[in-house]
Order: C-alpha cells, then sequence, then structure tokens
C-alpha cells in the first residue's frame, strides 16, 4: 500500500510539473452515482461469503493536464453489504479437552449493512474520437465508515446423550441462540482503503456537457473487522455508474 501511495504522488508531482507546456488545460465537474456488487475474500476457509448488492453516488471533479491525461477526485456516498456463514459439526468443551462431541454444532448467520464516505483519487488516462471517449483510470481510494448494522444469529446444540460431558464445564444439552441487530458496535474497522481501477466511456451532448458510463472495481486491504477475535476478511466490490460532467476551460498556459 505504501509503494502504491508513492507511485501515485509521484505521477502526480510530475504532471504537475509539466502542465506548463500545456495550452488547453480545463476542469471537470461532475455527479455520478450506479450500483455495486459487494464481494469478502478470506484465508480462513471456514467463513461462507456472500456477496451483496450496494450502491454509491457523489461528486466528482477532473483536473486534464492535457487532452488524454487527467488528475481526477471524488467524494462518495456508499452502501456495502454481505452475508457471513459458518457451520461446524463437532464441539469441544475447551481448548484442553480430548472429547469432541460430533452429534454437537455451533453454526452462524449474520447480515451485514455498512454506510461509507469513500474518498477516491486517481489518474486517468483518456483518448477522444470526435464526441465519443475511452478512458481508463488507476489510483487509491480511503473510506470512512459512518454507520454500520447487522442481522442474524449464532446459535449451539448440544446434544443430550453425547453431549453429556459438556455438563462439568457449565453447558448444558440443549439449543442456545444469540440474536443479532440493530447497529454494530466494536466489530467493524472504523475505515477501509485500497486501490481502484476503472474502464469507461464518454459522449459528449455539447461541447461542454458530457455523461460517462464506467465499470468500476475496488480493492480493500484493510480488514473489513475490528475484533480480533473474528476472521480477517477485506471487503472487493465491482460498481457500474453513470455519470453528468460539465466542462470548465482553465487559464491558457504559455508554453515554455
Amino acid at each position: 500500500m505504501k509503494n502504491a501511495l508513492l507511485t501515485l504522488f509521484v505521477l502526480i508531482n510530475f504532471l504537475s510539473h509539466g502542465q506548463n507546456l500545456v495550452k488547453d488545460n480545463y476542469w471537470l465537474f461532475g455527479a455520478s452515482g450506479g450500483l455495486t456488487q459487494g464481494n469478502v475474500s478470506s484465508i480462513n476457509s471456514s467463513y461462507d461469503f456472500t456477496g451483496k448488492r450496494g450502491f454509491r453516488a457523489g461528486i466528482l471533479t477532473k483536473y486534464f493536464f492535457s487532452p488524454h491525461i487527467a488528475l481526477g477526485a471524488e467524494i462518495e456516498f456508499e452502501k456495502r453489504g454481505f452475508t457471513a456463514g459458518i457451520f461446524n459439526f463437532g464441539l469441544q468443551a475447551n481448548d484442553t479437552s480430548n472429547y469432541v462431541c460430533w452429534d454437537c454444532y455451533y453454526s452462524s448467520l449474520v447480515d451485514y449493512q455498512s454506510f461509507y464516505l469513500t474518498l477516491p483519487l486517481y489518474i486517468q488516462f483518456q483518448r477522444q474520437l470526435n464526441k465519443i471517449g475511452f478512458f481508463f483510470r488507476t489510483g487509491l481510494y480511503y473510506s470512512l465508515m459512518l454507520q454500520s448494522y447487522q442481522d442474524g444469529y449464532e446459535e449451539m446444540f448440544i446434544d443430550a446423550v453425547t453431549g453429556l460431558p459438556f455438563a462439568e464445564y457449565g453447558y448444558e444439552p440443549g439449543r442456545y441462540r444469540n440474536i443479532f441487530a440493530g447497529e454494530v458496535e466494536n466489530v467493524v474497522n472504523t475505515y477501509d482503503a485500497g486501490m481502484l481501477f476503472g474502464l469507461g466511456i464518454t459522449y459528449l451532448v455539447t461541447e461542454k456537457i458530457g455523461l460517462t458510463l464506467d465499470a468500476s472495481f475496488f480493492l480493500g486491504v484493510a480488514g473489513y473487522f475490528e475484533n480480533p477475535e473474528l476472521v480477517v476478511a477485506q471487503f472487493k466490490s465491482s460498481s457500474l455508474n453513470l455519470g453528468l460532467n460539465y466542462k470548465v476551460l482553465a487559464k491558457k498556459n504559455r508554453s515554455k
């Protein structure tokens, strides 16, 4: 992550010093939004993660150093979600016990919904052909978690016969269920950060107004869960966005 940040800022510095050679720099201001599809990756195979749909919407600005290269920044409101499930046959009374109750089980199924303020910063490479343009962008993003909610349960079953040895540790046979509902505290990490990539097309409605359609990919590197007792998992998402841009010419610079 540090190397990616260093590379991005070196490119920004290079482009900023090179803008005096460009005569027709300009700004783009606009808004965009779309649907997202979340996904979670983890090296822990005992959990089953299912991605859920969300959305993102925000405002953006881009500065074109040349007709082909721009630096862009956005402020987005984002909703993310996924479901985490686990089902384990066989329970030990504690870590030092040699006895395993194979007729006992533990299961959990929790749905997470979180809201973020996301700040992408990227470099965009664009090729314009008359009214239609094509672009690729790459950069970094930082997300600040605003609120997070959970809805689900965890359940433990101790068999009436094979689970009898658990009684000496304070567990009676039967089914135990704990319900999760409401706002999450001390579970979800308060931030996320990672890399982004995007491909898209633009269409010039007028000389100053343009429409964009892009597909973006966000690869998180920060762990989703703050609680150290939970699995280490990274959130990834893809989105399809529609945007509206307005072009503002910057002051012309004299070439040196």
